[in-house]
């Protein structure tokens, strides 16, 4: 499981003055209920409350921020496992070899990942959707 809870309120205090804090488990909430459940805030004697539906607006406020989230770690996933690839095929580009066209694409493929896979997100169980790997040659 990624560690997403700092990120995530970090997002969340952009919109709340307050100090806020969630019991998750290390992860966004991930649903309506789950957030007015389980994040909190401090009130004005110090104490931790639950948020309200009349504060703030889960819909517009805190599910984009989510989305965010994921997109973010999406990305931030895509790269480590792009790098992995290209440290994996750096043997093809030695200098004692010739690399063929097709290394040489998927090579650059490899580096374009991120700009080529703009909708890449997590699902529920933290896996990098709406992305397409290249073919090894």
């Amino acid at each position: 499981m990624i560690d997403r809870n700092h990120a995530y309120l970090d997002l969340l205090n952009t919109f709340v003055d307050e100090k806020v804090s969630t019991r998750c488990n290390n992860d966004y909430p991930r649903s309506k209920a789950d957030f007015f459940k389980n994040t909190y805030k401090t009130n004005d004697k110090a104490e931790w409350v639950n948020f309200t539906e009349k504060e703030v607006d889960y819909d517009t406020q805190v599910k984009p921020k989510i989305t965010e989230i994921k997109k973010t770690q999406a990305m931030r996933l895509i790269r480590n496992r792009r790098w992995q690839l290209l440290k994996e095929s750096d043997w093809m580009a030695n200098q004692d070899r010739t690399m063929t066209d097709a290394e040489k694409e998927y090579r650059q493929k490899l580096r374009d990942m991120p700009a080529d896979n703009p909708n890449a997100t997590l699902d529920s169980n933290d896996a990098v959707t709406n992305v397409t790997w290249p073919t090894k040659p």
